[in-house]
C-alpha cells in the first residue's frame, strides 16, 4: 500500500503545469556533462532546463569516503578508512539518449574487509521521452566483502522534472530493481525493491551552480537465499538522504560535491544488511568529482576568410572616402 501511495505521489508530481520556460539550449552548448546521483544524469543537469544535453560527451572522476557506526560484521568506518576512486564516461546519442558507464576502484580500505581493488563497474542508458520525462536502464556487477563471491544490479525507471522557475525546480524518480548476489560457497541470494526519490535544486541563472537535497525510499518486494554464516536474507525498507552542489561557471568543466545518507537494514541485525562495502550497510558517503566536457561541433570552411575581411575592410575605406 504504501508502495503505490509514493508511486502515485511521484507520478502526480510530475503531472503538475509548470511554469513555462522556453527551451533552454544547454550552457556548454558544444560541451557535456558528469555524473550524478540517485537521478541517473548528470550532475551538470542539475544547474540546467535539460535532462540529456544536445551533444558531446564528457569524462569524469570522483573521490568518495565511505564512514559508519556500525558496519558488516559490527565494525565501524571512520573519514578515510574506505576510499572508493570512480572512473566514469557519458555521451550522447543524437540529443535523445545518453549513454554511460564506468568502474568503481577501492586504493583505501581497512585491513578487516580484505576486497579487491576492483569494486565493481556499471553501463547505463537515459533516454528522453518528453522535454520533461525520461527513461533510466542501468546495469551493475560488483565484488562482495571478503572474497565472498559476486553481486548483480539491474535497474529501470522514470525520471521527471518541472521547472518552476529559472531558480527553483522539482523532479523526482520511480522504478524497479533486481539484485542477485552469488557466493563463491555456492549459495545464491537475490531482492527486489521498488524505489522513489525526490529532489529540490536550487539553481543560479545561466547554468553557474545548483544545490539540491534529495530524499528516497526502497521498499522490498520479493527476496530469497542465504548469506553464508549469516542466515536468510531479510531486506527492510530503506530511506536515503543527499545534499550536494555544482559549481558549472567554466564551460568545460564541472566541480562537484555530495554528501549521502545510505540507510540499509540494522547492524544489529546482519539478516538486514549486505556484504557489499559500497552501501550494503547504514553509511555515510561524502564525494568529491570534477568531469571534463568535450565538444562535437561542425567543420566550417575558413579558407577565404582572409579575403572576406580584406573585402570588408576596403569596402569600409571607399565608404569613408566618398563621405568626404
Amino acid at each position: 500500500m504504501r508502495t503505490a501511495i509514493a508511486a502515485a505521489l511521484m507520478l502526480a508530481a510530475a503531472a503538475v503545469p509548470a511554469v513555462a520556460q522556453p527551451e533552454a539550449a544547454p550552457a556548454m552548448a558544444e560541451s557535456l556533462t558528469v555524473s550524478g546521483g540517485s537521478s541517473g544524469g548528470s550532475a551538470r543537469s542539475m544547474s540546467n532546463d535539460w535532462l540529456i544535453p544536445a551533444r558531446g560527451y564528457q569524462l569524469g572522476t570522483s573521490l568518495s569516503y565511505a564512514m559508519s557506526d556500525g558496519g558488516f560484521g559490527d565494525r565501524g568506518l571512520k573519514f578515510s578508512d574506505v576510499a572508493f576512486l570512480r572512473l566514469d564516461g557519458r555521451v550522447v546519442v543524437g540529443g535523445k539518449a545518453e549513454i554511460f558507464g564506468g568502474i568503481d576502484l577501492l586504493p583505501k580500505q581497512p585491513t578487516f574487509t580484505d576486497d579487491s581493488v576492483f569494486e565493481g563497474a556499471h553501463v547505463g542508458a537515459r533516454v528522453k521521452l518528453k522535454k520533461w520525462l525520461a527513461a533510466d536502464v542501468r546495469v551493475d556487477e560488483g565484488s562482495l566483502m571478503s572474497g565472498l563471491g559476486l553481486y548483480g544490479s539491474a535497474q529501470a525507471g522514470l525520471f521527471a522534472r518541472r521547472v518552476m522557475h529559472e531558480s527553483l525546480v522539482f523532479q523526482g524518480s520511480i522504478g524497479g530493481s533486481w539484485s542477485p548476489m552469488r557466493f563463491d560457497a555456492g549459495n545464491n541470494a537475490w531482492f527486489a525493491e521498488v524505489a522513489t526519490a525526490g529532489d529540490v535544486v536550487l539553481r543560479l541563472p545561466e547554468g553557474w551552480a545548483a544545490f539540491w537535497v534529495g530524499f528516497g525510499f526502497a521498499f522490498p518486494v520479493a527476496h530469497h537465499g542465504d548469506v553464508p554464516g549469516v542466515g536468510a536474507i531479510d531486506p527492510q525498507v530503506r530511506s536515503d538522504f543527499r545534499l550536494g552542489s555544482v559549481y558549472s561557471v567554466v564551460k568545460s568543466w564541472d566541480v562537484y560535491v555530495e554528501y549521502t545518507i545510505i540507510d540499509r537494514g540494522d547492524d544489529a541485525a546482519p539478516r538486514t544488511v549486505l556484504p557489499i562495502l559500497d552501501g550494503g550497510f547504514d553509511q555515510k558517503q561524502l564525494t568529491f568529482g570534477i568531469a571534463r566536457h568535450f565538444a562535437r561541433t561542425a567543420k566550417v570552411d575558413h579558407s577565404d576568410d582572409a579575403y572576406q575581411l580584406s573585402r570588408a575592410r576596403r569596402e569600409g575605406r571607399d565608404a569613408a572616402l566618398a563621405a568626404r
